[in-house]
């Protein structure tokens, strides 16, 4: 259990880190795949590294929540946070495909141990009376962060190169984590040792809930397909156009 934040204390600990680390995702994600044509990949191996992030994402959702059952939410979204600052830095000095890959897989479990982390620790920390409207209020925070970032990133590559928006990530994703360390300094996380499913547990949901993944579950996947497409899709044929990435970004 996590002391229940008032409100004040959720914009700086949650919506203010979160608005930071939303800008340099946003920076990065449309010009990921510019990134690895401009290392040499072709339209084909563009989307397959794009993807890894993705299956980085798929492959760590569950063992993420195990994770943070275990030890606790602070102590993942510690460990992700200094984690996707290092990454963000390694993946900007890639000068080889295979490394970007691996960069950008490794940033997507990264980005799933920090998510999950999250929720959860905002499931314990904002009191029940508004938890409806705090959680909602985190999704438009990362949208507006979403539709900033692109065009910072736009005019970053133009002038300076592909390789700084990184690095302008891992800048927004360490001040914003160095205001969530201080923030919650003092709250201390008590994990729940007897509230643990474990892999036997999850596998009974899966069992017992088939119908709805089978039928919601495969809605939410072709969703999440034409979502996730367009971040590859739009970049490409933007600069199939001609137009350049500061125009990308503004798009």
């Amino acid at each position: 259990k996590i002391t229940e934040l008032p409100f004040k204390a959720l914009i700086l600990s949650i919506y203010l880190p979160g608005f930071l680390m939303a800008i340099g995702s946003g920076a990065v994600v449309p010009f990921l795949p510019l990134f690895a044509r401009e290392l040499g990949a072709e339209i084909g191996l563009t989307g397959f590294i794009v993807s890894l992030s993705g299956m980085g994402i798929l492959l760590f959702d569950l063992p993420g929540g195990l994770l943070t059952t275990k030890i606790g939410s602070k102590k993942v979204m510690f460990v992700s946070g200094f984690a996707l600052i290092g990454l963000s830095i390694l993946t900007g000095l890639s000068t080889r495909l295979a490394w970007l890959g691996v960069m950008i897989f490794f940033r997507g479990i990264t980005n799933s141990a920090w998510q999950v982390a999250r929720l959860t620790f905002l499931r314990h920390a904002i009191p029940v009376h508004i938890r409806g409207r705090s959680l909602s209020l985190i999704g438009g925070v990362m949208r507006i962060g979403n539709f900033i970032g692109p065009i910072a990133g736009g005019y970053i590559v133009q002038y300076l190169g592909y390789q700084y928006i990184f690095f302008f990530q891992a800048l927004l994703t360490l001040a914003g984590f160095i205001i969530f360390i201080v923030v919650t300094r003092d709250i201390h996380e008590n994990v729940d040792v007897g509230n643990r499913a474990g892999l036997r547990g999850l596998g009974k949901v899966f069992i017992r809930q088939r119908k709805i993944f089978a039928t919601a579950g495969s809605g939410m996947i072709a969703l999440s397909l034409l979502r996730t497409a367009r971040s590859i899709i739009i970049p490409l044929w933007g600069r199939s156009t001609g137009l350049s990435v500061s125009e990308i970004g503004l798009g």
